[in-house]
C-alpha cells in the first residue's frame, strides 16, 4: 500500500546476499534461488513478524533435481511458464533448462512419461539445450517461453504437454544480456536488451538480426560502448508514457 514500510521478515541469512537473487510468486508461496540455495516463503501469512524463509526441500525437489552433478550448484534463474516453473542457470550445465510438474512447484523429477511430468530440457533429443549457456527465460505469446542465451533466441511455443509444442530458433546472433533485460509489451509481445539493441518481439517472427533493433539509428553509440559483463540491467513496460525504462 502507498506509504508503507519494509519490514524484515526473517533475520537469518537463508540466501547469499552477495550475489543476484531470482524469485517468484506461484500459487500461495515466493520461490527463490541464488546458485547456492533454493527457499520459499509461505505468502498466506498477513503478520510479518510471523513469516519465515524456509528452505524448499523435497524428495523431488529442485535440490535434488535442478542442481550439478557435482557440488551444490543450483539455478540462478526462475520464472513462472503457465501451470508449472521453469529454472536455468546451473553453474556446471548452464545450457540446460528445467520444467516443475504442472501445478507442482516441488516436483522436478523427469521420472514418468505423463505429459504433465517435469521436464529436463537438454537431457532428450524433443527438447534439447540451446547450446550455450541461458541468460533468461522469459514467458512469451499466448503459452509459450523464451530461452535466451547471449548470442541466441529460442522460442518453446508452448506447454510440452501440448501436442504440436517445439522449439524454434529465433536468432543465432542475438541474445539477452542479463535474467532482467526484458518485459512484456503489447499483445503477447516482449522487449528485450541484446547487445546490439533494443528488440521489439512476437511470436510470429523468425531469423531475427541487428536490423531488427527499435533503437536502431537512434542509440547505436550507446550500445557499440557498453561493456555488458559487469551491468546486470532491468527493464520496465511504461504504459501510460508509452515507453521502456
Amino acid at each position: 500500500l502507498p506509504g508503507s514500510q519494509p519490514v524484515i521478515m526473517d533475520d537469518t541469512t537463508p540466501l547469499n546476499a552477495t550475489r543476484r537473487v531470482s524469485g517468484v510468486q506461484f500459487k500461495e508461496y515466493a520461490y527463490l534461488c541464488d546458485g547456492t540455495n533454493y527457499v520459499k516463503v509461505d505468502l498466506t501469512v498477513k503478520d510479518a513478524d510471523d513469516v519465515s524463509v524456509t528452505t524448499w526441500t523435497h524428495a523431488d525437489g529442485p535440490d535434488n533435481y535442478v542442481k550439478s552433478s557435482v557440488g551444490d550448484h543450483y539455478a540462478t534463474i526462475i520464472t513462472r511458464f503457465g501451470a508449472r516453473l521453469a529454472m536455468a542457470g546451473v553453474e556446471t550445465a548452464r545450457e540446460s533448462w528445467f520444467l516443475s510438474a504442472i501445478d507442482d512447484a516441488d516436483d522436478w523429477n523427469p521420472d514418468t512419461t505423463a505429459v504433465t511430468d517435469a521436464v529436463a530440457g537438454g537431457s532428450g533429443v524433443e527438447y534439447g539445450s540451446i547450446g550455450e549457456p541461458i541468460t533468461a527465460l522469459v514467458p512469451f505469446g499466448s503459452s509459450g517461453m523464451l530461452i535466451a542465451g547471449k548470442r541466441s533466441l529460442t522460442y518453446l511455443t508452448g506447454d510440452p504437454a501440448f501436442s504440436g509444442t517445439a522449439m524454434h530458433s529465433m536468432s543465432r546472433s542475438l541474445g539477452l544480456v542479463g535474467p532482467n533485460a526484458w518485459c512484456a509489451g503489447p499483445s503477447q509481445s516482449v522487449f528485450v536488451l541484446s547487445e546490439e539493441g533494443l528488440l521489439f518481439l512476437t511470436p510470429n517472427m523468425f531469423d531475427i538480426d541487428k536490423s531488427a533493433a527499435v533503437s536502431r539509428g537512434k542509440l547505436d553509440s550507446f550500445f557499440q560502448n557498453r561493456r555488458w559483463y559487469d551491468l546486470d540491467p532491468v527493464l520496465v513496460h511504461d504504459v501510460s508514457r508509452s515507453g521502456i525504462w
